[in-house]
């Protein structure tokens, strides 16, 4: 049995998003080269292409300018033991979102039906099961049994989730 998760991300982050976010967002979606070996390879959340292991279809990610924003559209086949890296990834982009609502959904893949990704009321982006992942959005593989949520912040340094309450929101 594998553990593969189908993840398939729609955003759109403001133009104003800061240059540092975008560069994370960039070197995320590099594709890893040929000749290295992946395990030998730094983890990219939207590194994969071509076609998907077990989940079907092609895994593609772009990242686009648009008169709204930049309009990020990515669809990855993620390893169980990656869904850590993937919300810190998320989680880094919610402060800068143009739009409320999910960011994409997430589907194991022996299941049928995917599950929306969406940020809690901090802006933090929950996929695995911990003693914090109850309500409010989020806790999207929590029902899977994995390991509790350990945001060390180690992956994505001072991109990391913004303090409680601090999230910068646009005005309607």
């Amino acid at each position: 049995m594998a553990d593969l998760y189908l993840l398939e991300l729609d955003l759109t982050l403001r133009l104003s998003t800061p240059e540092p976010v975008l560069a994370l967002m960039r070197e995320h979606m590099a594709p890893y080269p040929d000749d290295c070996a992946y395990e030998d390879a730094p983890f990219r959340v939207l590194a994969e292409r071509g076609p998907a292991y077990r989940v079907g279809g092609d895994c593609t990610a772009e990242l686009a300018r648009t008169a709204r924003g930049w309009t990020l559209t990515a669809r990855q086949e993620i390893h169980a033991e990656v869904l850590e890296d993937v919300e810190q990834f998320l989680t880094a982009m919610t402060p800068h979102l143009a739009t409320t609502g999910p960011l994409g959904s997430l589907r194991f893949y022996e299941d049928e039906a995917p599950t929306a990704i969406t940020p809690d009321p901090t802006g933090r982006v929950r996929l695995v099961q911990g003693e914090e992942c109850t309500g409010g959005g989020g806790c999207v593989a929590a029902s899977r049994g994995l390991h509790p949520v350990t945001h060390q912040g180690l992956l994505f340094g001072a991109v990391a989730a913004p303090p409680a309450g601090s999230i910068d929101r646009p005005a309607r």
